[in-house]
């Protein structure tokens, strides 16, 4: 059975699929005693996009990759986090390269799977969406794919969030050169 994750204040749940929506109660075990019980809502969408700083805002969590117009393909950093807490994690520039040049961002997050339609917004603008789903080799993890128009050139720090169904995610953020 696929799996999604439920983000449940500092937790995340991976939550079997084909549950009802709605109102659950979920128990959490240490051992075999009840640490912990409280509530969440199953929704088969509910967007989050991952940040850096593992607080849901800050930087984006993701990797992004300028393709020429030679069809070469550059690595590009997204963030760098400066020690000793992740938590102190600043956008790196982002370079839309040249007239011919693309750069792709893959956004990652989870509630996204279970949508039907996925619309993206960098600084305002909506951007293309590529791909917007699972990714097979981590349960409960989902990943976004946009392409960054030339019109965001020199935009700086910009705002990044998704809507999936109608549900709109956090907020995280990209810096444009």
């Amino acid at each position: 059975a696929a799996l999604f994750a439920v983000s449940a204040g500092q937790a995340n749940l991976l939550v079997p699929a084909g549950l009802a929506a709605g109102r659950a109660t979920v128990t959490l075990l240490h051992g075999v005693t009840a640490a912990l019980t409280g509530s969440i809502t199953i929704a088969s969408v509910a967007p989050g996009l991952y940040s850096a700083n593992q607080d849901g805002a800050g930087v984006a969590a993701a990797n992004a990759y300028l393709v020429t117009a030679s069809n070469q393909r550059a690595t590009q950093t997204v963030f760098a986090c400066h020690p000793p807490a992740l938590r102190s994690c600043l956008a790196a520039p982002l370079s839309l390269g040249g007239a011919g040049d693309t750069l792709y961002v893959e956004l990652y997050g989870t509630g996204i799977r279970g949508a039907a339609g996925v619309q993206c917004f960098v600084g305002g603008q909506s951007v293309p969406v590529l791909y917007a789903g699972a990714v097979a080799a981590y349960a409960g993890l989902d990943q976004v794919n946009i392409a960054i128009p030339k019109s965001l050139a020199g935009t700086g720090g910009v705002r990044v969030y998704i809507v999936a169904d109608g549900a709109a995610s956090n907020v995280v953020g990209l810096n444009v050169q």
